[in-house]
């Protein structure tokens, strides 16, 4: 096994921030699809109730922002809370679903396993990070730039897996 290589998440994992659906569009109808907001991520789970959805007509307008099993999700407004940090990873009992603005979706890559960039996200390090970079008082938030310039170990794909 190579040794672990320092490098920066934005450099390994696939990133995406979400979309701005407009809310007028928004439907109670249960055939529509899921829009995953800040709001509906606790830590290390997601929470579906009250869950606004985007209409499946208009399914192709978000078709860049389709979240699939394992994908790791990040709220950039209030990160963290007293509680901890606001992230979790997809099961395939929460797709399918749509990405909307102000959160991040980290994905895996051929340099890093989706469940290994899990745990990177959800490890002590990454919400020291957090903590030390979000800006803002009133709603602290943490931008694109400043979680894809996080740096750690990654060792090599086999002790990932």
């Amino acid at each position: 096994m190579a040794d672990p290589k320092l490098v920066s998440l934005g450099d390994v994992a696939d990133f995406l921030t979400g979309f701005p659906f407009k809310s007028a569009d928004y439907t109670d109808d249960p055939s529509g699809i899921r829009l995953l907001r800040g709001d509906n991520i606790i830590q290390g789970v997601l929470r579906w109730q009250g869950v606004k959805r985007w209409p499946a007509s208009l399914a192709d307008q978000g078709e860049l922002y389709r979240l699939i099993q394992d994908d790791v999700v990040l709220a950039m407004d209030r990160p963290w809370i007293e509680a901890g940090l606001k992230y979790a990873a997809l099961s395939d009992n929460d797709c399918p679903a749509l990405l909307v603005q102000r959160v991040t979706r980290l994905r895996g890559t051929d340099h890093i396993d989706a469940r290994f960039l899990r745990y990177v996200i959800g490890g002590r390090q990454f919400t020291d990070y957090v903590l030390a970079v979000q800006t803002g008082t009133a709603v602290p938030h943490i931008s694109g730039g400043q979680i894809k310039a996080f740096k750690f170990l990654l060792p090599d794909m086999v002790e990932q897996r």
